[in-house]
């Protein structure tokens, strides 16, 4: 598959499709980084011109929609579940009112979770299945619910 020159792919990734590309249109100079052993499986791109999403290693997104007009960070060792929506703007490319996504290291999201401009969602912690993350997310916490909130705090581990 040919790949836009503006995106990177470890050797060991994963990444299936060039129908994930479909609405990829950024110009930044590193538009996608995706690391070591992570993979994109049937996930929709939508990255505007200015766009960069930065996925970590290890890290499964699994046929979610990626809408991305700023930057999205992913971290390592995260899995984002089928249908899940990473969203950094509110439905116009350009929003002034767009503002980064971080999912730190070793969350999870689950299926048909929604994450909001503007969000850090936080080391370990897991979003349940279709909550819309609107605030941050403390590390170790788990969040439930429209809009969601903290309805379990987690060990972290030693």
């Amino acid at each position: 598959m040919n790949l836009p020159a503006n995106i990177e792919v470890h050797p060991k990734a994963y990444f299936y499709g060039a129908r994930d590309l479909a609405r990829f249109r950024s110009r930044a100079p590193v538009a996608l980084k995706l690391g070591r052993g992570s993979s994109i499986d049937g996930t929709c791109l939508d990255v505007g011109p200015n766009g960069r999403i930065v996925i970590g290693e290890f890290t499964y997104v699994s046929a979610s929609c990626i809408v991305c007009d700023t930057t999205i960070e992913i971290g390592d060792n995260v899995l984002i579940a089928w249908n899940a929506v990473l969203i950094d703007n509110y439905g116009t490319h350009g929003d002034r009112r767009a503002a980064p996504i971080k999912i730190a290291t070793g969350a999870w999201i689950g299926f048909e979770a929604c994450i909001l401009p503007g969000v850090t969602v936080g080391e370990g912690a897991v979003v349940s299945a279709r909550s819309v993350v609107t605030k941050d997310v403390p590390p170790y916490s788990v969040v439930f619910g429209n809009p969601a909130r903290i309805v379990k705090k987690l060990t972290p581990p030693a």
